[in-house]
């Protein structure tokens, strides 16, 4: 769409510009917000039973990832 003039952009930018609502990105924002808070506590957790030593966060950031992706995709 950046590189785009005239009518295509005009058309192109319609299809895109309801993804973009303020009330929409308002709903990301919840989910996003929702699945850091677990992410946080599944954290907190892990650290508190792990007695101090390294923890592999990526098994955790994976999960939430797809959470919050899961999450978002729906709202369409």
């Amino acid at each position: 769409i950046l590189m785009l003039l005239g009518k295509q952009w005009f058309h192109d930018r319609k299809l895109i510009g309801p993804t973009f609502h303020f009330s929409i990105l308002y709903q990301f924002a919840v989910v996003l917000s929702e699945k850091t808070e677990i992410l946080t506590k599944c954290l907190e957790k892990k650290i508190k039973d792990n007695s101090g030593k390294a923890v592999d966060i990526f098994p955790f950031i994976n999960n939430a990832t797809l959470d919050i992706i899961c999450g978002n995709v729906a709202y369409f």
